[in-house]
C-alpha cells in the first residue's frame, strides 16, 4: 500500500510519491542530519558511477562536499565545452557566489561559461578568482588544476598574445595524454 510508481518492466526500480518522499526526508533531516549528509554522498557516488554527472554534482553539493562537487564539475567540463555549448551554467546553477569563488574547479568552469557567452571580461575576472583559489591551496593543487587554469588563461588571452602562447604550452605539457 505504499504510494510508489514502477519505473521499469522488471519491477526493480520505483519512485516514491513526492509528497510522502518529502515528509520522510524532513523526518530524517530532523532525526538524523548526519545520515542525510552520508546519504547524499553515497548518492553522489552512485550517480557518478552510473553516468549521471548532474545528479552527482547536486548530491555532493547537498552534502556540503563542495570540493567533491567542484571536482565533478571539473571532470564534466570538457564534455560540456565540446558537446553542450552554453550549458556550463547548468552545472553551476546551485552554487552561490562564495562557493564559486572558493573552489578553483568551479571558478574555472564559471570562466568558461563567461567565455562561451562572449563575456571576455568576465572570463578574465574568473581567471583571477581561480588563481586565488589555487594559491590558497598552498602548493597542493594538482597538475590538472594548473592545466585547466592555463587553458582558460590562454582562451581568454589574459596578458596578451605572448602570454597566451605560454599558457597554451603549459596546459599542453600538464594535461595527460
Amino acid at each position: 500500500g505504499v504510494p510508489m510508481t514502477g519505473l521499469d518492466q522488471r519491477g526493480e526500480e520505483y519512485r516514491l510519491n513526492p509528497l510522502l518522499r518529502d515528509v520522510l526526508a524532513q523526518e530524517l533531516r530532523t532525526d538524523d542530519p548526519d545520515a542525510v549528509t552520508a546519504l547524499h554522498l553515497r548518492t553522489s557516488e552512485w550517480c557518478e558511477q552510473h553516468g549521471d554527472i548532474e545528479a552527482a554534482i547536486h548530491h555532493a553539493r547537498a552534502a556540503g562536499a563542495i570540493e567533491r562537487a567542484g571536482e565533478l564539475v571539473g571532470e564534466a567540463l570538457p564534455d560540456y565545452l565540446l558537446r553542450r555549448r552554453g550549458a556550463i551554467g547548468e552545472l553551476l546553477r546551485e552554487f552561490p557566489p562564495d562557493e564559486l569563488r572558493r573552489e578553483h574547479h568551479l571558478a574555472v568552469a564559471r570562466g568558461w561559461d563567461a567565455m562561451c557567452s562572449g563575456a571576455a571580461e568576465g572570463a578574465t575576472y574568473w581567471v583571477a578568482v581561480a588563481e586565488g583559489a589555487i594559491a590558497d591551496m598552498n602548493g597542493h593543487a594538482s597538475d590538472a588544476a594548473h592545466s585547466r587554469l592555463a587553458l582558460l588563461r590562454a582562451a581568454a588571452a589574459v596578458g596578451g598574445v605572448a602570454e597566451m602562447a605560454r599558457d597554451a604550452d603549459q596546459a599542453y605539457r600538464l594535461e595527460p595524454p
